[in-house]
């Protein structure tokens, strides 16, 4: 392959991965003045431990999800906790419904959009380490447009929408946040000795 050949191919593949990293997602609305009053309100002197699921990207993001939140003392993988005293289980994945590349879109260079859309959040239970009490049920999930593509670029981020994956994004972490602490109260009884 000639020198110019090669620089050509390099330089579609550098503008093929940009194009891709152009994407936009949905997040969740804001939270409201009385959940963020909740949320003043609520945290937990516990350590939790996240079980592996099947397939661990999930129960990864569950804990970065519960890291994020700030509710928790302590959270990490179940097997690498001491003494946790809760346990957190994927319930489901959650994961994108988008099950076509986005051919046209890398063909075109990103000029034809690939919108889809799309589930978030997390799906989890939460139960004690002793044995005691029935393990609560936790999720929030969401579906809204994704868009790949210089689209993207031009749909400027706006009260729904954000670059990326929503996951690391404040809106995200808040949503999740008022999910977890609007069953405080059973999460307080898991907690008695």
């Amino acid at each position: 392959m000639s020198r110019i050949a090669t620089c050509k191919l390099t330089v579609l593949s550098a503008l093929t991965l940009s194009l891709l990293a152009c994407a936009m997602s949905a997040v969740p609305p804001p939270i409201s003045r009385s959940d963020a009053a909740l949320l003043a309100t609520v945290h937990f002197p516990a350590t939790v431990g996240v079980e592996r699921y099947e397939y661990p990207v999930y129960s990864e993001r569950l804990i970065a999800s519960l890291r994020s939140t700030g509710l928790f003392r302590e959270v990490g993988r179940l097997e690498e906790t001491d003494d946790p005293d809760l346990i957190a289980s994927v319930r489901r994945p959650v994961y994108g419904t988008a099950s076509l590349a986005p051919v046209l879109t890398i063909v075109t260079l990103g000029i034809v959009p690939t919108i889809v859309t799309e589930e978030w959040g997390e799906s989890f239970t939460l139960r004690s380490a002793g044995g005691g009490g029935s393990a609560i049920p936790i999720e929030l999930t969401y579906s809204g447009p994704t868009t790949l593509g210089w689209a993207a670029l031009f749909r400027a981020p706006s009260q729904r929408h954000a670059f990326g994956r929503p996951y690391d994004k404040p809106r995200f972490q808040e949503a999740f946040a008022v999910a977890i602490a609007e069953k405080a109260a059973e999460i307080d009884r898991l907690l008695e000795p």
